[in-house]
Parts: C-alpha cells; structure tokens; sequence
C-alpha cells in the first residue's frame, strides 16, 4: 500500500518543522572515469562521493517549535543540524544525517499566505535506520 505523504515530516534536532507543507530528500553519487588504453574505447566508471539533499517547504511562523526564527538561526551559525525524514512509527525507517542549511526563503505573496523554504546539504554520511 502506498505511503500518505502526510505521514512522513522532516525533523530538525529532534523537533519538526513546523506547518511543512511539503519536503524532500534525495541522494546523488559523483563517479569516476576509469578508462584507459586498455579498455577498448569502452568508458569505464568508478563510484565516487555521496551526497543527499533535503529540501522543505513551510507556512511561515514567527513563532513554534521549528519555524522561520529557528531556521534563520541555523543558517547564522554554520553548524550542522540532524535531519530525520520520518513517519515517526516505531518499526518503520527513517533516514537520518547531519547536514547543513544552505538556502532560505521567505516569499510573501499579496493578500497570501507567507511561506518559506529551506535547502540542506549533507555533512557526513546519512544512514536509512529502524526507529525505536
């Protein structure tokens, strides 16, 4: 049975984001050329670094566990964060990794709810692990 979206919230520190309307996560791999004379004109690739990316899109709140002030705060100060991609259930996984905020937006559209996005790179390795 396919997964409700809903159910699956992006966790900064521990606390999720709050009034997210959407979020994402995806993983990248660079490779590596490894052709040479010997590989008859075929190119030969090579697995390189890994990455991830998370991505998350909110109504803005000035105030709440994880909003636009936390957000602002993490950019600031260049640390890194813990990320969970998660339904929160016991039993079920998550994906879970230090990673840093590397965009935030606020749009504030006339007579529309603001909103705001944030970006996250990852800072380390990010590990898909059972939740207890």
């Amino acid at each position: 049975m396919a997964l409700n979206g809903k159910l699956l919230r992006l966790y900064m520190n521990g606390t999720a984001i709050t009034n997210a309307t959407e979020s994402s996560i995806s993983f990248s791999k660079d490779t590596r050329d490894a052709s040479n004379k010997d590989t008859a004109g075929w190119k030969v690739t090579l697995s390189g670094l890994k990455s991830a990316s998370v991505s998350t899109s909110a109504l803005s709140v000035l105030t709440g566990d994880v909003g636009r002030d936390q957000l602002f705060a993490a950019f600031e100060s260049d640390s890194t964060v813990t990320l969970r991609f998660s339904t929160d259930n016991t039993g079920e996984k998550e994906f879970t990794g230090p990673f840093i905020l590397t965009s935030l937006e606020e749009n504030a559209p006339n007579e529309d709810n603001v909103t705001l996005s944030a970006s996250f790179e990852s800072a380390g390795a990010v590990t898909l692990v059972t939740i207890t």
